[in-house]
């Protein structure tokens, strides 16, 4: 039970995956890869669920090439890769999900492209900060995607 509570306790976990050990930088490594590896993933799910099968191997493929690649590319390219992995993902679960009319799907979509483009993570709406707003919508988000897969 202590090592359990131990490697679950967030700095713990921070500490052993980071040189700093700041949770804050822990924060921003999982968030990079869930924009890089976990939307793809999601996007191959959902294809797959939908019928659209030839699309989940590059959904697959391109993330882990992307991660296993990301120390040699440029500044440049590591931008534009961070960003088209997560968009295109998000599009493709929003386009395939409008084809075979999976509602859940298309909400889901419709979630995080409201949390990534018009919610953000800088300022306040109504006194409540965007970066939590912004955690709400993707928690929809990801349970309107849990439900399209049924």
């Amino acid at each position: 039970m202590i090592f359990i509570k131990g490697v679950g306790n967030p700095d713990t976990l921070a500490v052993f995956c980071l040189p700093g050990g700041d949770f804050i930088d822990a924060h921003k490594l999982f968030s990079w890869l869930g924009s890089v590896m976990g939307m793809p993933l999601i996007a191959a799910g959902l294809l797959k669920r939908n019928g659209h099968h030839m699309f989940v191997l590059p959904y697959t493929i391109a993330p882990l090439a992307f991660l296993f690649l990301y120390k040699t590319l440029p500044n440049d390219l590591k931008n534009l890769g961070n960003s088209t992995l997560s968009t295109v993902a998000v599009l493709s679960i929003a386009v395939s999900s409008i084809l075979v009319q999976n509602y859940h799907g298309m909400y889901s979509a419709i979630a995080i492209i409201l949390a990534a483009t018009v919610i953000g993570t800088d300022g306040k709406i109504l006194g409540v900060p965007n970066v939590d707003i912004f955690h709400y919508v993707l928690a929809i988000g990801n349970m309107f995607y849990c439900w399209s897969l049924n």
